[in-house]
């Protein structure tokens, strides 16, 4: 385990926890603002819809899903996580964050 200096000063071990939800948000953001533009087209609103609605629609859902992806995230830290996470415990929190995301996926098209 290693240690940072102010973390020496209170006893806690290093975390890398702001670095990795700067990774994942970046990550998603730019993934799922390339879903959405390259699906656009499937819609009725790339034909009928004038530029400014085409990208505010990519934009208001690539937004909704950067929120349904946080939470996915939050969720799993809560319920699977650990103090010392990303170090410790990565495996399980990556596993429940895909099973949270992709179960309010699932249920919100149903």
């Amino acid at each position: 385990m290693t240690f940072r200096a102010d973390a020496l000063a209170t006893n806690m071990p290093s975390s890398h926890w702001l670095q990795a939800l700067r990774t994942y948000l970046g990550t998603i953001a730019v993934g799922n603002l390339l879903w959405e533009a390259l699906q656009l087209p499937l819609y009725t609103i790339w034909t009928t819809g004038t530029v400014r609605e085409q990208a505010f629609a990519v934009l208001h859902c690539t937004m909704g899903d950067i929120l349904i992806a946080m939470s996915a995230l939050t969720l799993a830290l809560i319920t699977a996580g650990d103090e010392g996470w990303p170090a410790v415990r990565f495996p399980q929190v990556a596993a429940a964050t895909l099973v949270f995301g992709v179960s309010y996926t699932f249920s919100a098209s149903g």
